[in-house]
Order: structure tokens, then sequence, then C-alpha cells
């Protein structure tokens, strides 16, 4: 089946290496999952893989029939030369689907899809056709399952394997059995439930990695290629992934070129990311409902979903003859192939244009009114999709550029997108007959049969070529011996100045009848401009930039205090600013004029006195008497109860004088605030309320500013004065070391003011880690409470921490397989294995092991078990040699030996670096590689002195690598 087939084999170091390379993001930096180590070609001819090997320095493993060539590439290579040279990457995608659970009741009855479809109706008009293939891309089939026989092409295949036939294609996963079901599970059979299509050819292409449920994009790009080679009519692809890979769109355009429709599932995010192959414009994206219409919430949505079909609760046929309920956008596509395979049972020979407007056009809207990026077109329909009858119209554009044929609903109004393009002539419209004499009208016409209309032109016209380095270039048809309106043309900082004849602006264009094809150059003058700064109150309010002869549009200011009164040219504001053209940088200051407010006093038995106070500030009151009483002070309201302490004016004010027959006076006085009076009844006792101010405790009334008198509340018999004592809040910040337990340092902090932190302190590297100091856990600007403060580390991990103990690498079919596990040289540290491996199987299996530091997954090791069918009795023995050494000895390879064919060694051992090496002896014997390993333990001095690592040498049965 392919041309070429080379086994590409890397030692664990090597692929760990590459493992690195890839995650760390030298010269890459993609957030989508790929192969690691490969990228893609198309190629021209098989010779010019050669070349590119040479050329970019790469190692060829692969070419498919269609001349997709799959490369591995090391790991110095800069990726992002690789895809600038038309390399894309060989990227992941990955099955649709949650979780699963069996379904206890698998009947037609379930299948609420088949009703919410129409296609139990649909049933009534066609059930499908053997002349219908239906091919289906994704993780095989169970092909012993009672609701597929006889229905599984025998020229199914396996796009990783190349093998061809029932057996190469056996379901590992269960996805694809789940698909198939949908699509063609046998009707009337009194088991299980009805796919949709009977009778049609179900060609399975196995593309997945085995025993896993992603897909490399080289893979789905030969199962699409050889679907369409092996006579498919649909394509089912219930997968997908974020890297819209170049080639595997071509291949789609393949398939659309060869009349074969392309199904995709659009994505199970429940986002509006773009997933692909779906989001390809090529395919039809199928977004999930549930059985009451709705979008299910893990669809994706975007303006690549062309239509919805049902997706969640799909009851469907299982591995192992089962059946099972599941859910996600992989069961809402095989739902369109299966429909689209009942419509080419009905009407064969269709286009897959066509089958894209009848599909569309009949489905039932949902959601927003028309096309939008949940629904697509709407709901599918099979019954409408069958009983609609639908007409072609074809388009008859002369020697004008190709209009495609649109297909509609019989006698029914349709618009026509797109207008045919004659030089020299412009269009006028579309004609029943090819004598242009019966114009078609879009408002009324219909077609009840098949129809062609012709496109109308007026000749005897000229192009007008608009040439400019801003906008509105290209180019104006104009009739001969009219004139035409000319737009202007725009370009940033640049002002237009006219269009000109020729490309050194000497002669402008003056409007006159075209006579003759003719060019146009817009011209443009740099803009300049200045800058106006603007001052107030001593300091620059603004920078304003003007264009060179504009007049600025200047502000009004608004500030407290005070009127804007306008601008001036001079600091002293003496010369008003008149407003005119900007020819240059100019200095503007605002006159701004200070506010006055009226304090209005009410005095009893005497007129208002009425005092003009600055805005913003504290007035002085004139002594006012009453008759035989004394001033009491002055209060903001007439009934005495709020008095007024000589905090700034902010608005006109009113206050009232209070008299009693006899007032003592207490001059209070508060730190940072000021002084202010209180008057007291004569026999009354005064005890005045604590302070309150942020960052300070209220410590007591004293008599005197020193603090050594305090006042006790009692009858005044004198005028006095009282300070308020504030003690200002001093809090303590504790600062924690690395283990988080010892204080470093303690800082005794004013409330309010920052606190200085100690040096950072260090963290010890481990065996597994460096720790890197980034700060301290708490803000520290501005204390406001005791604080205690750790220390934030970010840390580093060390691969050499860990690594893979001795083990089988190869064991023949059948062989049991034991795990050598991993080293951590870290008790911190933690592995969980993920394997799946099938010793009854032969495969390229891959064993991965989770490094987890606090919760997190570090690291991941990755062990590569070859499981053969035995093909030669091959016994490679490994000469006896060394295996541990320190930093910096001389380490010489030991080989080995083998009882049939040569041995070649691979993987490099590093003196100068502590580790875990590995050398790899390969025997090729027909086809097949058999391999031993030996370990080499590079240790550091302080290591190898004191270890107590015994590695003793073991030679095992004749098959371990």
């Amino acid at each position: 089946m392919k041309k070429h087939r080379i086994q590409l084999l890397l030692t664990c170091t090597a692929f760990l290496l590459m493992a690195v390379f890839l995650v760390s993001g030298k010269n890459v930096d993609l957030n989508y999952d790929y192969r690691p180590g490969e990228v893609l070609y198309q190629l021209n001819s098989a010779d010019e893989a050669a070349k590119l090997e040479t050329e970019y320095g790469l190692n060829l493993i692969d070419i498919s029939d269609h001349l997709v060539a799959t490369f591995s590439f090391a790991e110095t290579t800069d990726i992002r030369s690789l895809l600038a040279k038309g390399f894309t990457l060989n990227a992941n995608s990955y099955q649709f689907a949650p979780p699963w659970q069996s379904d206890t009741d698998p009947y037609l009855k379930d299948q609420y899809a088949l009703t919410l479809t129409n296609t139990i109706q649909a049933w009534t008009l066609e059930e499908g056709s053997v002349d219908v293939t239906v091919a289906i891309i994704d993780s095989g089939i169970d092909i012993n399952h009672d609701e597929f026989i006889g229905r599984i092409s025998l020229l199914s295949y396996n796009t990783v394997t190349d093998a061809v036939g029932l057996d190469a294609v056996v379901d590992d996963s269960g996805h694809g059995t789940m698909v198939a079901g949908v699509i063609g599970a046998i009707k009337d059979n009194a088991k299980g439930i009805a796919g949709i299509a009977q009778n049609v050819k179900l060609l399975v292409i196995k593309a997945n990695t085995p025993n896993e449920g992603s897909f490399q994009d080289s893979s789905i790009i030969e199962g699409i290629y050889y679907a369409v080679d092996h006579g498919a009519d649909i394509i089912n692809l219930s997968l997908g992934g974020p890297n819209a890979n170049p080639l595997t769109q071509t291949a789609i355009r393949y398939a659309l070129d060869h009349n074969v429709i392309v199904i995709a599932a659009c994505g199970n995010d429940g986002d509006d990311g773009l997933i692909y192959p779906a989001s390809f414009p090529e395919a039809v994206s199928v977004s999930a409902v549930t059985s009451d219409r709705l979008v299910a919430d893990y669809s994706n949505h975007n303006d690549e979903v062309d239509i919805a079909a049902p997706g969640s609760e799909i009851v469907t046929t299982a591995m192992d003859n089962g059946y099972a309920s599941v859910s996600g956008t992989s069961f809402a596509a095989p739902q369109i192939s299966g429909i689209l395979a009942l419509l080419l049972s009905y009407d064969a020979g269709l286009s897959v244009a066509e089958m894209k407007t009848r599909l569309f056009s009949t489905a039932a809207d949902q959601g927003a009114i028309g096309v939008d990026d949940y629904y697509g077109y709407g709901l599918v329909n099979s019954y409408s999709l069958l009983a609609t009858e639908f007409v072609k119209i074809t388009f008859e554009t002369f020697a004008g550029s190709d209009i495609d044929p649109i297909w509609v609903m019989k006698n029914t109004t349709f618009a026509i997108a797109g207008t045919p393009t004659l030089a020299d002539n412009i269009f006028l419209g579309w004609y029943k007959d090819a004598l242009l004499t019966l114009p078609w009208n879009e408002d009324t016409d219909v077609a009840s049969t098949d129809i062609t209309l012709y496109a109308k032109y007026t000749s005897s016209f000229h192009t007008v070529t608009l040439v400019s380095d801003g906008s509105n270039s290209g180019q104006i048809t104009v009739a001969h011996g009219a004139t035409f309106t000319l737009p202007d043309s725009q370009l940033a900082d640049f002002d237009f100045e006219g269009w000109y004849l020729d490309q050194t602006y000497l002669v402008p264009y003056s409007m006159a009848p075209v006579t003759s094809d003719i060019t146009l150059y817009a011209k443009f003058q740099a803009i300049i401009y200045h800058d106006v700064t603007l001052h107030a109150l001593g300091s620059v309010y603004d920078v304003i930039t003007v264009r060179d002869g504009d007049t600025p549009t200047l502000p009004s200011l608004s500030i407290a205090g005070y009127d804007f009164v306008g601008w001036y040219l001079d600091s002293g504001l003496l010369t008003p600013y008149a407003a005119g053209a900007v020819v240059g940088d100019i200095e503007l200051y605002a006159k701004m004029d200070q506010i006055y407010l009226d304090v209005t006093l009410v005095v009893p038995a005497s007129d208002p006195i009425i005092i003009p106070v600055a805005y913003g500030s504290v007035p002085d009151f004139p002594e006012v008497t009453y008759s035989t009483y004394e001033f009491a002070g002055w209060y903001l309201d007439a009934d005495h109860l709020n008095l007024y302490t000589n905090t700034p004016i902010t608005n006109n004010l009113t206050l009232y004088a209070r008299f009693l027959s006899s007032v003592y006076v207490v001059t209070i006085h508060i730190p940072f605030e000021g002084t202010y009076s209180v008057y007291v009844q004569t026999g009354e006792t005064y005890d005045p309320e604590p302070i309150v101010m942020e960052g300070y405790d209220f410590a007591g009334w004293y008599l005197d500013s020193g603090y050594l008198s305090a006042y006790t509340p009692q009858i005044l018999s004198e005028n006095i004065d009282l300070y308020a004592k504030m003690d200002l809040i001093y809090l303590t910040v504790r600062f924690f070391g690395a283990d988080e337990t010892t204080v470093i340092a303690t800082r005794t902090v004013e409330y309010g003011r920052a606190a200085t932190p100690p040096s950072p302190p260090a963290k010890t590297a481990t065996v597994a880690f460096d720790f890197v100091f980034v700060g301290w856990d708490q803000e520290l600007s501005e204390i406001k409470t005791d604080l205690d403060v750790l220390p934030v580390f970010t840390y580093t991990f060390k691969p050499s921490a860990c690594s893979l103990l001795p083990g089988l690498d190869t064991i023949f079919v059948g062989d049991t397989w034991t795990d050598g596990g991993v080293e951590l040289g870290d008790q911190t540290l933690y592995y969980t294995v993920i394997e799946a491996i099938d010793t009854d199987t032969a495969g390229r299996y891959i064993v991965e092991y989770d490094i987890t530091y606090a919760d997190e997954v570090v690291y991941t090791l990755k062990r590569i078990v070859n499981v053969v069918a035995p093909e030669s009795s091959v016994t490679i023995t490994l000469n006896p040699g060394v295996t541990t050494i320190k930093v910096g000895d001389d380490y010489v390879d030991a080989g080995a030996t083998t009882n049939i064919g040569t041995v070649t060694a691979s993987g490099t051992v590093d003196i100068y670096q502590a580790g875990v090496y590995k050398v790899t002896y390969s025997v090729s014997i027909n086809g097949w590689i058999f391999q031993k390993s030996r370990y080499v333990y590079v240790l550091s001095e302080a290591d190898f002195t004191n270890t107590n690592l015994f590695v003793v040498w073991k030679e095992e049965n004749n098959h371990e690598i």
C-alpha cells in the first residue's frame, strides 16, 4: 500500500530528550497536541523526499500513496523554520465522547433520535442501498457484532499497519463501533437497535494510535485518501483537534473533487473554539442537541457549524456484541452521515454541492432565526430531505466568469449569490432565455423544473485603475464617454491631495468623459503635528496634539474652589489666547479665579452678618454680643444641636450664635486637626467624647500639651484648654524562613507605613528541585494589622532525579511483561503508571510514568514496549563490562554478540554528566528488530564513594530488549 515503510527506533534516552525539547518550547510555542519529533510534507514526487532529508537534516519515516511524507527531526532542529518552508506538525486528534455507561434496555423505542430527525418516517421512502458506501475513519469496529453481519467492506483498512481486511480493523477502544452502529446497525433483526441506513457498505478505516483515543494527522490524511480511492460516497470523522493542518484540508478537497462528502464532529469543549477537520469550510461541521432539541452544553459553537443532530444519550452498538448509551458530537456526526446515505440511496448521483444544499435547506430552524453558531442551518430532518423536490439552476455567463450551479426547492423563489464579471462590461442581470428578452425576477419568479439562466451585460466600457498606498485602490468600470465619481483615499498621518495621471504627481486628473482605460495615482502629504501644552495652577494639566493649521478645541477646566476664566499666552495671565490656526508648539495658561462663599452669621436681636470666605478656608469670626448673655459658640442649626468646629468652607453656610447666661470656654486641641472652642453652661459637667482617628489610639484628655495632668469630667469653674492625647498604633510583622516555621526577622511598623522585608531566605536545593525565591505572600506597602509573612518559591524539576529502571523493552506475543518501574531520587516524589499493553497482540506500546510532586505532574517518563510475533530464534548476549563509573572516568562499551545476524549499537554515555544511560544492541532479521539493552550509571564522586548500589548484569531470555 505504501511505497516506503521505515521503522524508526528510538532509545529511551533519545525519546526522553525529545519530549523535554518539545515541552520546553525551544524555537516553538504551540498550544495543541502533536506527534513528538514528526512533521508532514506534501511531495510533488517520491524522489523529492531524499532531497528534503539532506537539505533539512530530516529522517524519512513514510510516504503515502498520495505523496504525503512523514519525517522525524533532531532535537536541535528549528521547528519554525520547517513550518515556514511548508512542513506541518503531525498533530493529534481525539474522539469526541465523554465516558459512556452500559444501557440495560437497548431497543428501538429508546432511539429518540430516529423520531426527532423524522428518520422513521423517511424509511417509508427509503431504507438504504448496497450501492452506497460510508467510510468511518475511527478506532475500528467490532467485526463480530451481530449488528454488522455482512455490512463491513472487505476493503476496510488500517492506516497505521497498512493492513487490509476485517482483521486489520478490530476496534481497540470501542469508539468506532459506537459511531458505526448509529449509521448502519442492522434493522428488523430482533436484536438491539436499528441503524439509520440499511444495506449500505461500511468501509471501516482504523486510524488511531493503537489502544489510544488519539489520531495522528498523517493517519487521518491517509484514511481520507484511501476512502476516496476505494469507493466511499460519504466520510465520517468523529474526531478532531485544534490544529488546522493544511495537508488535512488538501485531502478533504481531494474528496470533494471526487464527489465524496466529508462529515465531521464540531467538538466537545462547550466553547467557541474551532476544531479541525470539522471547521475546514469544505467539511460539514455537526453540533449536538439533546432530546429536547436544545444544543448540548458540551457542544462547541462557532460560525463554522453547519447543522445540528442528536448527540446526547444515543443508544448504539458497543464492543463485545454489546450496546451502550453515549453522548458527544462524535455521535451527532454519524446521524448526518447515515441520513445522507439514505438520501444517496433514494436519489443516486447527487453532487456534494447538491447534497449540502438539500441538507441545509430542509433542516428545521432552531435557536436564532436563520443560520447561527449553535445549530448552523438547523436540526436535520430526514423525511423532508428525501421528500422535498429540488430543481437545478445552471448559469450561462457566456464569456464571463463561471457561476456554480445551485439547487433550490421546487416552486419557490430564491436568491442568486454572486454575479459574473466580463472585461470591459457590466453585468445587468439574469434572463430566462438565450435571446435575453425575458428578465428573471428574484422576488416573484420560481422554478418548477431544472432551468438555465443567462447573463446579460452592457459593452463599450473602460477600466479606471486606482493606485494608492491608502484606501480605495482597485478598479472602476465606466461606460465609454461617461464620467464617474472619484473617491477620496485615506492614509493614516497623511492628507490626501488628489488623483494624478502620473506617478511623479505632476499632472492632476481633471474629471472628463472617459474614452480609454486610465490609471490614476493618489497623492498624499505627510501631516505635521504640534503640541499645545496646558498649564493650570502652576503645573501641566494636559498636552494636546494638533495638526498644523488646525484650531485646537480647548477644555474649560473644573477645579474645586476656582472658576475658570480662560486661556492666556503668558504665565502672568496678561495676554488672552485668541483661538486660531496652530503653526507651532505653544504654551497656554489657565486663569483661575478663587471662589468666595458667603457665611451668614445669625445673632439674636441683630441683623445677619455676611462674611465672604475663600473656598476651602476656615473663616475668622467677629466678636458678637447679646444683652447680658455670654457667647457660647457657632452652631449649624437654630436649635443649637450641631456645633461648628472650624472646618473648611465648601458651600454657602448659615451659622447661629448661641448665648448662655454664664459660660466657660473649653478650647479643644486635637493633633493634626487643629483647635476649636466649646462653650459650657456654668454649673454643668463637661465630659468630652473620645477622638476617633485612623492609625491612632485615643489615650485620654489632658489639661496640658505635655500630657502630664489628666482631665477628669467635672463642673467647670474657669476657662480651660483640653488636649487629646493620640498614641500612634504600632504593628508587628513577622517574616518566616523557607521551612515556614522559623521566624527570621521581626519588624515593628507604624500603622499605614510600609514594612521593610529582610534578605530573601534561601531554600536548599534537593535532588529533584532547584528553588528560587520570588517574593512574599503578603502585601507590605501599607501595614494596617499584625502580619505573619511567608516566603514564596518557584521550583524547577531536575529530570535527573528520576530514571527508568532496567526492564523488558520487547517481548514475544503471549509472553508476560513485567514493568521495571522508575527510580526516584527524592522521597517527596511519587509516580503513577499509565499503561495499556496487550501482550496477546503484536504492536508498539508506550508506558507512561507521571512523576508527581505536591499533587502536580512535573515530568513524564516513557518506556516503549514492542510486542512482536516470533519470527526467528535470536539470542543477543551482552559481553561482560563496567556498568557503574564516576563522573569523568573513561567508559568503553563492551558490546554484544548474536547467534544470528549483526549487532548494531545505539545510545551514548555522557561521562561528564551524572545520570542513567541506556545502550541498545539491535539485530534485524526478516524485518523484525530484536534488542537488548545495557544501563550504565554515571555517579558523582560523592555518590560513587558512598553508594551501596551494586549493578548486577544478568542475561535474560533471548528476546529481551
